[in-house]
């Protein structure tokens, strides 16, 4: 059985990787595979399909996310670059940990973006990788993570 630790673990791991620190799909694809779980394209094609069939949805609920990531579910946040109102999407991996406000949980992730991608290593909150204005609006799923992937 996959233990949130095991994710948290997973995520450090992942995101010591160059190409994955630099670009948030291919971090969340590479935590993804190593739990079974495959993932393919840019971060919009990642939302469509974490929206999707066999996904558990959480809307935009940061504490059902954070509860399944306690639960030890893969879970998976994000935005398209329709709902960012830019020219790429944005995902990241939420794991166990606290809720700042008690709503924005905590997440890894990678970015093309400069300004937040160290934030990305540090399995901090949510808030840190969208702006004020995105915060609220991000989409989170999960699913059970397997062993081995």
């Amino acid at each position: 059985m996959v233990t949130p630790e095991d994710i948290n673990a997973c995520c450090r791991e992942k995101r010591t990787v160059v190409a994955n620190a630099n670009d948030c799909n291919h971090f969340v694809k590479a935590v993804c595979g190593e739990f079974g779980i495959t993932l393919v394209g840019n971060a919009d094609q990642i939302i469509a399909q974490i929206t999707g069939p066999g996904w558990t949805h959480h809307g935009t609920s940061g504490p059902r996310a954070a509860a399944a990531a306690a639960a030890g579910e893969l879970v998976i946040g994000g935005m398209s670059s329709t709902a960012l109102g830019d020219a790429h999407g944005h995902v990241v991996v939420v794991v166990d940990g606290p809720l700042d406000r008690d709503k924005y949980p905590t997440a890894y992730w990678g970015s093309l973006n400069p300004r937040i991608r160290d934030a990305g290593a540090a399995g901090t909150t949510i808030n840190f990788s969208f702006s004020q204005a995105d915060r609220d609006k991000v989409v989170y799923a999960s699913r059970n993570a397997e062993n081995g992937g």
